[in-house]
């Protein structure tokens, strides 16, 4: 395997330190911090603090490129509450959970 895909891996590895944490926060023992592109990746509550996010954590922080993307539909897995319960045996989460499921495999079916 190729040093640049084991970049890559380890920088995906990073999304799963501490998921609970928005992006922005430091990640990892290298702390790596992603660099996205425009505040679209953001919540409402932290795009009035945007710009100060890119400055907040110094020099001594890894910058991972985030390339910019369309978003795919998520209005029905989002209509599940960010804090809300989720469980598979109710059909409705299974339902949600496979569509974005489908999303993250890229085999949508309309």
């Amino acid at each position: 395997m190729s040093a640049a895909a084991t970049n890559h891996q380890q920088e995906v590895l990073y999304l799963l330190d501490r998921p609970t944490e928005p992006f922005f926060v430091p990640k990892g023992d290298r702390r790596a911090v992603f660099d996205v592109p425009n505040n679209d990746f953001l919540t409402e509550r932290f795009r009035p603090v945007a710009d100060d996010l890119e400055t907040r954590f110094g020099e001594e922080t890894v910058k991972v490129p985030v390339r910019n993307i369309t978003f795919p539909d998520l209005s029905f897995p989002l209509q599940l509450p960010r804090n809300a319960n989720f469980s598979l045996f109710l059909p409705y989460h299974r339902a949600m959970a496979t569509r974005l499921i489908e999303i993250f495999m890229g085999t949508i079916v309309n």
